[in-house]
């Protein structure tokens, strides 16, 4: 891409000029979509254009287009970096149990220890004691959030959370004659 005197040409320039807007435009809608920082989006603008520097390396004119070759890595580089992006935005979505627990009592939404004794309570927390830690775990965290909540903030489906309160409803039978 450069003449023999090693200095770019004009086609060259123009090569750059449009490979930047493309970048440029992928990363922004990126940058949109997950709502980056302005240093995140130049990082993002940066790592894409580093994609596209490094499949130079390997490009054949035989096999394609310099402009569908170009066309081709970003699409490919544009998914990696969403998924990446989609990734880390779900693992970083947690709700404070705190704010949940204050919109929660500000609803009034009545749980299912607001209707047991103390006793039951009691009991209820021994039982919860006794649960293997995983289930142990679910357990306290359904007595504030939903299977959804739960669900995105571990970053699994809502389908695997059902499957261990599956599990988790034979210990809990005694408490609630509704129970199934």
């Amino acid at each position: 891409m450069q003449n023999c005197s090693g200095t770019a040409t004009q086609q060259d320039l123009d090569f750059w000029t449009r490979t930047n807007q493309q970048i440029r435009w992928r990363s922004d809608r990126l940058a949109r979509r997950f709502r980056l920082s302005c240093h995140d989006r130049e990082d993002l603008f940066q790592n894409m254009t580093l994609d596209v520097v490094r499949a130079m390396r390997k490009y054949d004119p035989a096999r394609a287009s310099t402009a569908t070759y170009i066309s081709r890595v970003l699409d490919k580089s544009f998914l990696h970096h969403g998924r990446r992006l989609a990734k880390s935005n779900a693992c970083s979505q947690t709700v404070s149990s705190n704010q949940y627990t204050l919109a929660r009592d500000q609803r009034r939404v009545p749980t299912g220890e607001d209707r047991l004794s103390e006793a039951e309570r009691a009991e209820v927390r021994h039982v919860v004691h006794l649960l293997p830690d995983k289930l142990s775990h679910l357990a306290s965290q359904l007595s504030t959030r939903s299977v959804v909540e739960i669900a995105d903030s571990i970053g699994v489906h809502r389908g695997t959370i059902y499957r261990q309160l599956k599990k988790l409803r034979p210990h809990f039978r005694g408490f609630d004659p509704n129970c199934s």
